[in-house]
């Protein structure tokens, strides 16, 4: 995505990448010679890999199946992927139809296998649920999930639990440029703590470095969708609450509703809307100097239930040039936080008899390594041509909402 707003997102990401990645310094190059049965990298601290949890030796023969499981994976889904890429750069996502296609491939191959779209679910995700059921109950045994990237490279992440700790053997499978299957690298890791939660999400938090070793904290969180949500669902959140989401607007971060409007940052949903609207995730440069009156008023009274009248009261309005003020998200209105990141998540669906729908919305945080951060009640009405937002109420986990920043003082 291309909006400002997505690279301060986009920051946030390669940072937790980084620690899903095992913490490993380098990418390792594997040859056919190796001597030594164990891979072991060191970082020079007198502290043993042991003690510190990541950067774990990997024994010969896991490293040996690891990696020839995710490259035979990568070769069988070959073909589908140089169809769906075509002659776009690998730099480039590729289209959710066909990371779907992707995931189908390797659901068929008898793994369970998720990808990072949002309107889908794991594939085969009945026995991760009994591994980690057993692993409740302290009973030995492992699973291998592989995860899907937007771009076509895969991570295969085998989870071994030995009846007291668990670890995580993962290996990351990526394309050079002529669409040969690679092996960037593979780590072991402990996990620091886990949980498995009544909702089906199984968050973990992986062992990293601390200071003075880095000179910043890591977060090792992460977490994983296992049980399935209802396909309405996902597919709701992925059109119209995922574009909208919990950084650089405030419509699912506060109280209120048609009688109360106020409280909304206007100016700043424009955007968000614009971008649902156009199915684009460009942001309208064109209106840094202003948005025309009658273009921004289409737009929001499309999506909220609100007058023109109100509009020109309640949103920053210049009456002047005849335009409602926008400007981009950025260090002097926005402050980063790891909140910023979560992702709605309905979790219940009622019709009212009115013909509006009201959405139960868990906020996951991953950098949190908490599902339910706070829940709020979204009320909207569906439309033959998309949706309007009618009211938000939050329900609990108010105080762990951060203070709101308005975009245009």
């Amino acid at each position: 995505m291309k909006r400002s707003t997505q690279l301060i997102l986009s920051i946030l990401f390669v940072f937790n990448i980084v620690t899903f990645s095992g913490c490993n310094k380098n990418d390792i190059e594997r040859t056919e010679d190796l001597q030594s049965p164990v891979i072991h990298l060191d970082y020079g601290s007198e502290t043993s890999t042991e003690e510190k949890g990541y950067n774990l030796p990997i024994d010969r023969n896991e490293l040996e199946e690891s990696e020839k499981e995710c490259l035979n994976v990568m070769h069988t889904i070959k073909t589908i992927y140089k169809e769906i890429r075509g002659e776009n750069p690998l730099t480039e996502e590729i289209e959710e139809s066909g990371i779907k296609q992707i995931q189908l491939n390797i659901k068929e191959m008898g793994f369970a296998v998720i990808s990072n779209e949002s309107s889908t679910n794991m594939s085969n995700y009945e026995n991760v649920d009994m591994f980690l059921a057993k692993a409740k109950r302290q009973e030995k045994g492992n699973v291998t999930i592989y995860i899907v990237h937007s771009n076509g490279g895969i991570t295969r992440n085998k989870f071994i639990y030995d009846g007291q700790d668990m670890y995580v053997l993962e290996t990351i499978g990526s394309w050079n440029d002529n669409a040969v299957p690679t092996i960037s690298w593979t780590s072991y890791t402990r996990i620091n703590n886990w949980y498995y939660t009544e909702k089906g999400w199984f968050c973990y938090e992986y062992c990293v470095p601390e200071p003075p070793e880095v000179s910043e904290v890591v977060n090792g969180n992460a977490m994983i969708r296992v049980k399935p949500l209802p396909d309405e669902y996902k597919t709701i959140a992925a059109n119209y609450l995922y574009p909208i989401g919990y950084m650089g607007n405030n419509l699912f971060l506060c109280n209120w509703d048609q009688k109360n409007l106020k409280a909304l940052d206007l100016n700043a949903l424009y955007e968000y809307f614009y971008s649902i609207q156009h199915n684009s995730t460009s942001e309208p440069i064109e209106f840094l100097t202003g948005i025309p009156k009658e273009e921004f008023e289409d737009i929001m009274i499309d999506f909220l239930p609100i007058s023109t009248k109100d509009l020109m009261n309640y949103a920053r309005f210049d009456r002047k040039t005849d335009t409602y003020r926008w400007t981009r998200l950025g260090c002097g209105n926005y402050a980063p936080n790891l909140f910023g990141t979560s992702r709605p998540e309905i979790v219940d669906l009622k019709e009212n008899a009115d013909g509006t729908t009201t959405l139960k919305v868990d906020v996951v945080c991953e950098m949190l390594g908490n599902d339910a951060v706070f829940t709020h009640e979204l009320t909207v009405r569906f439309k033959k041509d998309g949706i309007q937002y009618l009211s938000n109420k939050i329900l609990n986990g108010e105080d762990n909402i951060p203070q709101y920043q308005y975009r245009v003082q």
